[in-house]
């Protein structure tokens, strides 16, 4: 089955979300023991950003940039979580979460171990090589590298393994015991300091680019971490909702529809461009 993407565009950086499908899989593994116990986890589908989160896009949407090493195309780090947090509330305030009807988020770790297994039982995301998934002390050269030079999971997901730690929504639980079975985030009520991080970075070795490996920070701690937004399986639909409202609307009204909605959709910006272009031939 071919992959289905959803793009997102702000101040010019565009950014893709590949679709992950529903299914069950195994958590955890028995080789350390906060990866302990294995248990089965139902999945819903969900969006996923294809790579972590750039230096353009975060500086595209924060106006800052706090990494130590310096390109656009590299993988913001120096990233708390009260950071990753305000960077997904910045988006979905500029319009982008309300005009799909749904909140950009951080992943639950359950998804993210989901999207890097990618239903299959690599020992790294796509792979048994750790060279041939990420970036780590044995080939990083120190620093971070541009996102997506990596070979990609069977799902399309790049540097899942390696680069830069990815925050997860959850809080920090010593085991599994008494996880949320359905992909949800492990959420405490009132909610700890400490959260996690998942997927390894470049100064780490090989075995924390495992994907069952887990990693705890505070949530003002930084260092070599990143974050990968996510958005809930119904994005889509509620775009084309929009779309299916915008042909019932003139040209003029539709251009304010979309600015007023703040719709950065590139794909749905295309569809309205079409819409527009035929209702123009209707009208003359």
């Amino acid at each position: 089955m071919e992959p289905t993407y959803l793009s997102c565009t702000v101040n010019d950086v565009t950014f893709r979300f590949v679709k992950l499908p529903a299914g069950r899989f195994r958590m955890g593994s028995e080789k350390n023991d906060d990866e302990k116990p294995i248990y089965e986890v139902r999945m819903p589908s969900f969006w996923l950003a294809v790579y972590p989160c750039t230096q353009a896009l975060y500086e595209a949407v924060t106006g800052k940039n706090p990494s130590g090493f310096k390109g656009k195309n590299r993988p913001v780090e120096n990233v708390t979580w009260e950071d990753a947090q305000a960077f997904i509330g910045e988006l979905n305030e500029r319009g982008e979460g309300k005009a799909q009807q749904a909140q950009f988020r951080l992943p639950s770790e359950a998804e993210w171990e989901y999207a890097a297994q990618a239903g299959g039982d690599f020992a790294y995301a796509g792979s048994n090589d750790p060279h041939e998934a990420g970036w780590y002390t044995e080939n990083s050269h120190e620093e971070t590298k541009p996102v997506g030079l990596k070979k990609p999971n069977a799902w399309g997901l790049y540097d899942l393994s390696g680069n830069v730690w990815e925050w997860c929504e959850d809080y920090w639980h010593a085991d599994y015991q008494k996880a949320p079975a359905d992909g949800s985030a492990w959420i405490d009520n009132p909610r700890g300091s400490i959260r996690v991080l998942r997927g390894g970075g470049w100064n780490g070795g090989a075995p924390h680019c495992r994907t069952p490996y887990r990693n705890a920070l505070g949530r003002f701690g930084k260092a070599a971490t990143n974050l990968r937004p996510t958005l809930p399986a119904q994005s889509r639909k509620m775009a084309l909702t929009y779309r299916k409202k915008i042909r019932n609307l003139s040209v003029g009204t539709s251009v304010v529809f979309c600015r007023i909605r703040g719709i950065y959709n590139a794909t749905l910006q295309v569809e309205i461009g079409k819409i527009i272009a035929d209702i123009r031939l209707r009208q003359k």
